[in-house]
């Protein structure tokens, strides 16, 4: 039982080495493990782009479906248990702050990388994204 017991965390993970302990504090933090919702956002496809032009039948829900399959897998390699899981389509920052106003969510526990410099100019920062735009509390951790 934690000393800061939330009803609702809500935890993105883009399956790195960083993922697994952002549950995992998200686990500490939560009054239960159905409290933890993990979610991976995957981008949209461009309706344009070859994938989704020539290929058969509904390419974004297979996407989907495929990410959903992963993301119960690697919860369960980790065995974490009981958590919520599911998977959204869009832009990173901006579906994981929309989750968070929709769901209620007491507390966002979000993995960041740690890149700065060029790289983190190029590929920018989901985790300052979120963490400027969330109305709710966010924990950002760090790699190592």
């Amino acid at each position: 039982m934690s000393f800061l017991p939330r009803r609702k965390i809500l935890v993105p993970v883009d399956f790195s080495d960083c993922s697994a302990p952002a549950v995992r504090v998200a686990l500490e933090l939560a009054s239960a493990p159905s409290d933890v919702h993990v979610v991976h956002v995957i981008p949209e496809l461009n309706p344009v782009s070859p994938v989704a032009v020539w290929g058969e039948g509904d390419v974004q829900q297979r996407l989907v479906d495929k990410a959903k399959e992963y993301l119960t897998t690697w919860l369960h390699s980790h065995e974490y248990a009981g958590v919520h899981a599911d998977i959204a389509v869009g832009s990173e920052a901006t579906k994981i702050v929309q989750l968070a106003e929709t769901q209620e969510v007491d507390l966002i526990v979000i993995p960041s990388h740690g890149r700065t410099g060029l790289t983190r100019v190029v590929m920018g920062s989901v985790a300052e994204q979120v963490t400027r735009y969330a109305t709710c509390p966010t924990l950002v951790l760090r790699s190592r």
